[in-house]
């Protein structure tokens, strides 16, 4: 079997995807550095000995920075549990059309080895021969409007059944 190189647009969408992981980190002590350096002078005019006085800058700074982060961290809290934003699993599934109505090339063998199996049976009521038909309809729609999924059909039957690795170069030609 031939080895799967990863494409180059595999490794920069991984790598931007965990450059978005640590971005949030990153910029919550970024924007945490960056308001108590602007309210450092405000703080110290308003409280002149708090944190060690003016000539002890560097501890001032440092617990300003700490109480930033906490104020941050505490309405990140408030802001969860009050529900202010939208579930984003909820968005990427409603605009998702593999969770919704169309099936991928794997769930499209199973329905089609369900429409066998339910063909078989020999007193077949009207709704399971509805639902036959409903089946056979839906996938045959499917390849239809999407060839890539009739493709990748037969490329998977052709990697389980000859052992040809067509199905991994035509996953590698998508990217």
């Amino acid at each position: 079997m031939a080895k799967h190189r990863e494409s180059l647009k595999k490794k920069v969408m991984k790598t931007f995807w965990r450059v978005q992981q640590a971005q949030m980190i990153i910029s919550v002590v970024f924007w945490s550095m960056t308001l108590s350096g602007i309210f450092y002078p405000y703080f110290i005019a308003k409280f002149p000995d708090w944190a060690g006085g003016s000539e002890n800058t560097f501890f001032g700074l440092i617990m300003l920075f700490a109480l930033v982060l906490a104020g941050i961290f505490l309405f990140g809290f408030v802001y969860d549990k009050f529900k202010f934003w939208k579930e984003q699993q909820l968005v990427i599934v409603e605009r998702n059309p593999y969770t919704s109505w169309k099936l991928n090339p794997i769930q499209t063998m199973w329905a089609e080895m369900w429409v066998e199996t339910a063909k078989a049976i020999p007193d077949k009521t009207p709704e399971l021969e509805a639902k036959i038909e409903f089946y056979e309809a839906w996938i045959a729609r499917l390849e239809e409007i999407d060839p890539w999924t009739k493709e990748m059909r037969g490329n998977i039957r052709a990697f389980a059944l000859e052992g040809d690795d067509t199905v991994l170069r035509t996953l590698a030609k998508k990217d």
